[in-house]
């Protein structure tokens, strides 16, 4: 192991020696095409816009394996190669790295999401290269900043691609299940909601560490929330996408602002409890309560 650790220590170090300093700036661009703000953003250009079940399908997809990421790393606990040894440097611009290091989540959510896209929309053997380059290129920013070992960008890789591959192959009729079983949508995302609701309590209160389970309170928070808001939205809203191009855009615009007061205000004024509020509202903002009040207002129609 002390062999092993020390062979990837060296391969962060070289990369940082080569395609650090000056370039820190781009591999942190890089390294945001695999933020969850980016995801999201995807998400309500496809669900609002595009296709809203392959938009469901996109999100779930995303959510479940930023569960899954989340949920190996807290028991896990690994330390990040910066808080391994001292000459590795944290270069992170925003650096918000500061939990477990195994797996990558930013590579685990790349893959998934860029594999997520090829297989709903870029059939096309020219995508492939997108599919395969762009999460390679997120893996490698993670190292050259200082956030990842090699081993937690193959594994987060391997974890994206993997489960994207099954989710769309064997799991694929979620969506169908969850939006037409009452039973069945409320109990899940009622357990999901109620688990991160508990989970947030806890570090509120210093039973549990933030830094160690605030992104698993996320990652379970926002699945809930996306399954609650789009049952509802199924029930009650059943907007279609179709619309002129200037009021899509206006779709994006008005629906995007307020996620993004959401989370300036909301994640860094409410303490421990606001990651839990924030991915709530913004699961079941993106799902149903904008389509709700856009039905209402003319930027949605209904069937």
């Amino acid at each position: 192991m002390e062999i092993l650790l020390k062979l990837q220590l060296n391969i962060v170090l070289v990369l940082q020696k080569l395609a650090g300093g000056d370039w820190k700036t781009l591999w942190n661009i890089i390294t945001f095409l695999a933020n969850p703000a980016v995801f999201l953003s995807i998400f309500v250009l496809i669900y609002w816009n595009i296709n809203k079940k392959e938009g469901a399908r996109f999100a779930y997809n995303a959510a479940f394996i930023l569960l899954i990421v989340n949920a190996l790393k807290t028991p896990i606990g690994a330390k990040r190669p910066y808080q391994v040894d001292s000459s590795v440097k944290m270069l992170e611009a925003d650096g918000s790295g500061t939990g477990s290091s195994f797996p990558s989540g930013h590579s685990a959510l790349s893959s998934a999401l860029c594999s997520s896209l090829f297989i709903s929309f870029l059939r096309n053997a020219f995508w492939i290269v997108f599919v395969v380059v762009i999460p390679i290129l997120v893996g490698v920013s993670r190292m050259v900043l200082g956030m990842h070992f090699p081993q937690d960008v193959i594994v987060g890789l391997a974890l994206g691609y993997g489960f994207t591959f099954i989710f769309y192959r064997l799991l694929g009729k979620l969506d169908n299940g969850l939006s037409k079983s009452v039973a069945l949508s409320v109990v899940f995302s009622s357990i999901l909601l109620a688990t991160g609701f508990v989970l947030s309590i806890l570090m509120t209160v210093g039973v549990l560490e933030k830094a160690i389970f605030s992104d698993l309170v996320r990652s379970i928070t926002l699945l809930g929330s996306l399954i609650f808001g789009r049952f509802f939205e199924e029930r009650f809203v059943k907007y279609v996408t179709r619309a002129r191009k200037a009021k899509k855009i206006l779709r994006l615009i008005l629906g995007i602002i307020p996620v993004a007061l959401l989370y300036f205000f909301l994640g860094h004024t409410v303490a421990v409890v606001g990651d839990f509020l924030l991915y709530f509202i913004i699961g079941v903002w993106c799902t149903f309560l904008f389509p709700f009040i856009g039905i209402h207002s003319n930027l949605f129609y209904i069937v």
